[in-house]
């Protein structure tokens, strides 16, 4: 089995509501995305939350569909009030288009997209024999403002694939920051799904917790559709 793998990250959004899972459709099959514990799901009936969702639709158009955006809750409450200029913590459903209607094996699909993942960091760090859980505090010496980088893959089973990426923005506020993106892509009833898990970068440590937290996400998504 061959077919095209987009990373499409769109991370520094700021933005969000009822924890419950969502369902959305991906070709003929209806799937369930919960929200990472603690978060709130966007909603289009919420001015802000539409904008935001709109931003990332179109940045992604042609390429892949947002499913669901959700944000700590938290920093949610204080966002909408005015508390807080930006959210930190937040995480996406998306899906690649071109493969809606496919169906494909989880292994041997999360098979491939780690493998394609793998070269891709590697041709990055010119293979060089580096551990990856370092590679981020290289990047950021020479990262630019507005850019993302794949650090590359963190870790695989026959589930899903786990990979970050390490982006550092210009925030709305006219602040500087930098966030991790864990990206987990796995195979539900047949079809793509990519979800991803944005974080504040603060050291190498950063992406061990976030590791740690989106594998425990991946199973409730996994759980949340039959296993």
């Amino acid at each position: 089995m061959r077919f095209r793998f987009t990373l499409c990250i769109v991370a520094g959004l700021g933005a969000i509501c009822a924890a419950a899972a969502k369902d959305a459709r991906i070709g003929a099959a209806s799937i369930n995305l919960p929200p990472p514990t603690g978060y709130c799901d966007l909603t289009e009936q919420q001015p802000a939350d539409a904008r935001i969702i709109k931003a990332l639709s179109d940045l992604l158009a042609g390429r892949n569909e947002l499913l669901a955006m959700s944000a700590d809750c938290r920093q949610l409450q204080n966002w909408r009030s005015g508390r807080q200029p930006l959210l930190d913590d937040f995480a996406q459903y998306q899906t690649l288009l071109a493969a809606k209607d496919s169906n494909f094996p989880r292994a041997e699909a999360v098979k491939e997209i780690c493998d394609l993942t793998r070269a891709e960091g590697e041709k990055i760090f010119a293979g060089a024999a580096q551990d990856v859980g370092k590679r981020a505090e290289t990047l950021l010496k020479d990262i630019k403002i507005n850019d993302n980088r794949l650090i590359g893959v963190f870790a695989e089973d026959a589930d899903a694939c786990y990979y970050a990426l390490l982006q550092k923005l210009k925030t709305e506020a006219g602040t500087e920051k930098t966030q991790l993106t864990m990206g987990a892509t796995t195979i539900i009833k047949g079809k793509i799904l990519y979800y991803y898990l944005t974080t504040n970068y603060k050291d190498a440590g950063t992406v061990n917790t976030a590791l740690a937290r989106h594998k425990t996400n991946v199973a409730a998504l996994l759980k949340g559709n039959g296993g």
